[in-house]
This record gives C-alpha cells, structure tokens and sequence, in this order.
C-alpha cells in the first residue's frame, strides 16, 4: 500500500529557488527517459508522500521532525503536510476503502491551506489524482506521481493481496529489509517495519477488493491545466507498478522512467523524486 505529501512556503526558513538538477538519473546510472507525455501537487504547506499509504515512507524526501538544513533531501524552505491514508498509520480505519472514499477523508486538507506542491506514491497517487482537480486555478501547481498503479488486472490482484497481507501479519526485521534492499538506508528499513505495524490485512483486503476493477488512467484525463503533472516511474525490468505506455493518449502528462529503480522510488533514490519535484517547480515559477 501507499502514500502521498503536500508542501507549502515555511515562513522562518530560507526560501531560495533552486536550479533544475542537470541530471535526474542516480549515481552511477544512466540518465531516465524523459517521454513527451507528463503528473504531485504543491502549496505553501508541503506534505511527505508515502507507501503502503503511509507517510512514513518519505522520510528521505521530507524526514519527518528534522528541519531544514539538517538533511539536503528536505524541500528548503518549505512545510510538508504527510497524511496517513484512510486505514493506514494512524488514520482511522473505515470499512469503506473504495478510491472515493480515501480520497474524500483527506478533502479537508484543501479547504484550509494553500499548495504548491503535491507528491503521490503508488495508492497515494491515485489518491492525489482524485484530489487535485479541487486545487485552485490560482497559479501553476507541480505534481509528482511516483509509480502509481494505474491499471491492474485482477489476477495481478489476486496474486499481490497474499503477499501485501503477509507484509503486515508477519512483519519481518528491519536486519532482513535492508539485505533484501541494499540502497535503503537504515532508516528507511526501520520506517518500513514500523508502517507494516501499523497497517492491518483488513484494510489491504478492503482495499483490494473495494476497488475492483482496478482502472484508474481515466483520472489522468482529469487533471487540470494549471496542474502540471510528471510520473515517475521504475525500471521496466524491476516490476513496475506503473507501465509508460498507459499514459500515450495523454499528451499534458509527462513520464520519467528511472533507470535501476523499484516501485520503492522514493527509498532507492530519494533524490531524484526532491530533483524532479524542484525541477518542475522551477520551469512553473512556484515558489519552492
């Protein structure tokens, strides 16, 4: 399961806006493939986009308590809103989890603040796509959709709800995540385990099944022009959740496929997902 972040302007920090990265590609790999086709939205309160619909799984990307310059990762000068979706952390749990109603447990969040900034991973991304048609057509807004899984067959469900369930009924050690994933960090590790703690197989099954059948990639038909959206997505050879060619038909979307990468985009390379975000914030004049 997954998560998503939103930002906005943090008065007491210093705001200097950044140059686009000459290269989003990780170290030591090739630079992505950038395709015409393009999706994470932002305001003056940024939040922290997660997995397993959790915030925590952007620790990197915006570590939670730690305020800037202790970590490069963090958006500079920017607060960042993670909320924990419905049935994830600790958010309410509900026996509805159709994509509507996760969707509608977080529209509060945007009748009090102004985004400049949004950030969706996986589920989050869907979540954040139901969303942001709600953002004001005030100003330009970038949003950041990390390898959502916009389509997906039901045998695909099938065979994932086992595995996603056992995630969380039996949750391994932080020593076995980090064998498992060499480029995550201890912490991420750590994060990792304590999100599969608090998540539960009754919110995967509801999940699963409330949102059958699993097609989302009309919502990208949705997106507003002021809404300037950019997937990114994982190594076509390392099962990503998200697949390029969904997005042809759509010409305002634009993807970055990156090279090397898992579905754990934001854990892999947290910088890419930071560069990507301020890159695109720079080309729309946003304040970040």
């Amino acid at each position: 399961m997954r998560g998503w972040a939103l930002a906005q302007p943090h008065p007491n920090w210093e705001n200097t806006p950044p140059s686009p990265p000459s290269c989003l590609s990780p170290p030591g790999v090739s630079p992505p493939h950038t395709s015409t086709p393009s999706s994470y939205t932002a305001s003056p309160q940024p939040h922290r986009p997660g997995t397993a619909s959790q915030s925590r799984s952007q620790n990197k990307v915006c570590p939670p308590s730690v305020p800037p310059p202790s970590s490069l990762l963090i958006l500079p000068g920017y607060l960042v809103t993670a909320p924990d979706l419905l049935g994830h952390g600790t958010a309410n749990r509900s026996s509805d989890y159709s994509l509507s109603a996760l969707a509608d447990a977080l529209r509060p969040l945007f009748a009090s603040a102004r985004f400049d900034l949004v950030i969706g991973h996986s589920l989050g991304g869907l979540v954040a796509l139901a969303l942001i048609p709600l953002l004001p057509p005030t100003h330009p807004i970038p949003c950041i959709l990390v390898d959502p899984p916009l389509e997906q067959s039901d045998r695909t469900l099938d065979k994932n709800v086992p595995k996603y369930v056992d995630e969380v009924t039996n949750v391994r050690s932080v020593q076995r995540y980090q064998a498992d994933n060499p480029r995550w960090s201890r912490e991420d590790a750590v994060w990792k385990v304590l999100s599969a703690h608090l998540c539960d197989a009754d919110t995967i099954t509801g999940v699963f099944a409330q949102n059958r059948p699993w097609s989302f990639t009309h919502l990208l038909g949705q997106v507003p022009p002021h809404v300037k959206t950019t997937i990114l997505a994982a190594d076509p050879a390392l099962h990503p959740a998200f697949k390029v060619e969904t997005a042809a038909p759509y010409p305002h979307i634009n993807t970055i496929v990156v090279p090397g990468t898992t579905h754990s985009i934001q854990r892999d390379f947290p910088n890419v997902v930071v560069d990507v975000a301020l890159a695109e914030a720079a080309k729309l004049g946003a304040k970040l």
